[in-house]
């Protein structure tokens, strides 16, 4: 490779990670734990699945669910939830759900992201 080519792959190769800077950025900001990632705030209907998910934010978001929606749902109700075609129905009839129960944005975000995560067999 040449000395041109290989400073146009260095400055591709920034651009690239300036941009996922940036992309995060805008989302919202996001923060790292020792465990994974806590997901940026966001409307609940734009609550998507994060992977790398904090295992103690989805701890907390399991403990309101056993608090506030195990009244009228079991645990394994809550593995339903990979009963949902997509992960945006899912996140829909959670919003819903959040919001018979009167839970604030904090908890409801925490609730649904926990929900999603056993969607994908990474709850804890």
């Amino acid at each position: 490779m040449t000395t041109g080519k290989k400073k146009l792959a260095v400055l591709l190769s920034l651009g690239a990670l300036l941009l996922g800077v940036g992309f995060l950025t805008a989302c919202g900001p996001t923060r790292a734990t020792g465990q994974g990632v806590i997901p940026p705030r966001v409307p609940l209907e734009e609550i998507t699945f994060v992977p790398a998910t904090d295992r103690g934010y989805l701890l907390e978001g399991k403990r309101v669910y056993q608090v506030a929606c195990s009244l009228c749902h079991s645990l394994d109700a809550a593995a339903r939830a990979k009963l949902y075609p997509t992960d945006a129905v899912a996140v829909k009839m959670a919003v819903g759900m959040t919001q018979r129960a009167n839970l604030d944005a904090d908890d409801a975000a925490g609730v649904i992201h926990y929900l999603l995560a056993l969607r994908h067999n990474l709850a804890p």
